[in-house]
């Protein structure tokens, strides 16, 4: 498994208003499938540190279920 980092394709969405141009990341499987993939971070250095946070952080991580009122 790794992490791809990419930078989004800039779109414009209107003759005054663009998006994309972040930093993101995906997790993937061989073969290119997709598992996980993150927000849009303003630069690649907050991109970078989000997947090492993960890495650190992910082996000792719990699953906690969360249950919605009734």
């Amino acid at each position: 498994m790794y992490f791809e980092v990419y930078r989004a394709p800039f779109v414009r969405l209107t003759s005054t208003l663009s998006g994309g141009g972040d930093w993101r990341w995906r997790f993937c499987r061989p073969g290119g499938i997709i598992v996980a993939a993150s927000q849009g971070y303003p630069t690649e250095t907050e991109c970078r540190h989000s997947i090492a946070m993960l890495a650190c952080g992910a082996a000792n991580a719990v699953v906690r279920d969360v249950f919605s009122p009734s």
